[in-house]
């Protein structure tokens, strides 16, 4: 079983490589719903106390992942904070409420290998598609 922090270098790296800006993955997102691409990964978290759905939480640390680069939790709950008007506005978190760095540390704690396995290559195509009719 691999690390989710390992599937989510590869699969930003991935993005990086097309030169893709986070604010285009958000349009881009927001018309296609590319958050469902996350539905498939097996949610591991005491279903009785989660709060946070886990494709918005995978997504959220994807685009902090690719804008920011960063494995610290505590970093990617500030970056969430901060630009938490913008993730409203996309339906990523609700009531201006983030996910504590507690909480994106236990999400990481998933299978990886499911994550990269169900996402990589239906996130990248239509991305790079797009770049390419430009």
């Amino acid at each position: 079983m691999g690390n989710i922090l390992g599937s989510m270098a590869v699969f930003t790296e991935a993005f990086q490589q097309i030169d893709i800006s986070e604010d285009k993955i958000l349009t881009i997102s927001s018309r296609i719903d590319f958050v469902h691409l996350f539905d498939g990964i097996p949610d591991s978290r005491m279903q009785g106390k989660v709060k946070y759905r886990l494709p918005e939480l995978l997504f959220l640390v994807f685009l902090v992942k690719l804008r920011e680069r960063t494995n610290c939790f505590i970093e990617i709950a500030a970056h969430i904070k901060i630009n938490r008007r913008r993730y409203e506005k996309y339906g990523l978190i609700e009531n201006g409420q983030c996910p504590s760095h507690d909480t994106i540390r236990r999400v990481m704690m998933i299978d990886g290998d499911a994550l990269y396995q169900e996402t990589i290559n239906r996130f990248h195509a239509p991305l790079k598609a797009t770049e390419s009719s430009k």
